[in-house]
């Protein structure tokens, strides 16, 4: 039994009264593909269990109808084994983790939603000093300042200027929102030491800004929608590169 749904649906339609763990035939393995929160994937696999069911988590990386999909397991190698081929047909790349698919994905989409936000305002800053982008891309290319986004997604749908759906804004928004409440409710979140709690300082901001995107905007392409949304910040140029990389 497959499953890839929001949070609260998940934990309805999975967990809940008359949901697929309750009825469920003995020896089932329920597989859920979901980016939610740590403490729903554990409650529901400790539900699964009181009930003698396999249950494991396994949240796809990289946009879901993309053929580099991206697996990361988190499941008793005992457990796994049987389903590995299922991922390997799905596929590019598996990463097994025991008890650690969910909170992997969750530090994965970290990353990748704030790097749309950094991109923006510099790539906005950029044009308000009056840059040439292309060359400015040459230097942070070739630079530690370079990231996944910026290399690999925003050539071909950022800066090329096309609209095609992808990832959207409220999305982007919802796994924020999963990610800061995970790591608040994590074991030493809240701990005082040298450096006072021990909260995420900067998940915060992008969190903010997409939702006001997604209040003016809806489900238009995360990374294009930082593209608009931050020259307008800094009253900047918007940043678009031709497909030669010269700058329009």
């Amino acid at each position: 039994m497959w499953r890839s749904l929001l949070g609260t649906i998940v934990r309805n339609v999975v967990g809940g009264p008359d949901g697929v763990i309750a009825r469920a035939p003995d020896g089932a393995l329920i597989f859920d593909m979901s980016t939610i929160g740590p403490e729903t994937t554990d409650a529901l696999g400790r539900q699964a269990g009181a009930r003698g069911l396999a249950f494991m988590n396994a949240p796809v990386g990289r946009v879901a109808s993309h053929a580099d999909r991206r697996f990361m397991v988190g499941a008793e190698e005992t457990g796994f084994m049987p389903v590995k081929p299922l991922l390997e047909a799905m596929g590019s790349a598996i990463y097994h983790y025991v008890g650690a698919g969910t909170r992997t994905k969750l530090v994965n989409n970290f990353l990748a939603v704030a790097s749309c936000q950094f991109n923006a305002e510099a790539l906005a800053l950029s044009q308000r000093f009056g840059l040439d982008l292309a060359r400015t891309l040459d230097v942070l290319y070739s630079s530690s300042a370079v990231n996944g986004q910026l290399k690999i997604a925003w050539p071909d749908k950022v800066l090329a200027d096309d609209v095609a759906p992808g990832f959207t804004v409220d999305l982007a928004h919802k796994d924020l929102s999963v990610i800061l409440e995970a790591a608040n409710a994590a074991p030493g979140a809240h701990a005082h030491g040298g450096c006072g709690p021990r909260r995420l300082q900067l998940g915060p901001r992008p969190r903010l800004r997409r939702a006001g995107l997604f209040r003016h905007g809806g489900h238009p392409l995360r990374t294009r929608r930082h593209r608009e949304a931050a020259p307008q910040a800094l009253k900047a140029a918007k940043p678009t590169a031709g497909r030669a990389g010269t700058v329009k």
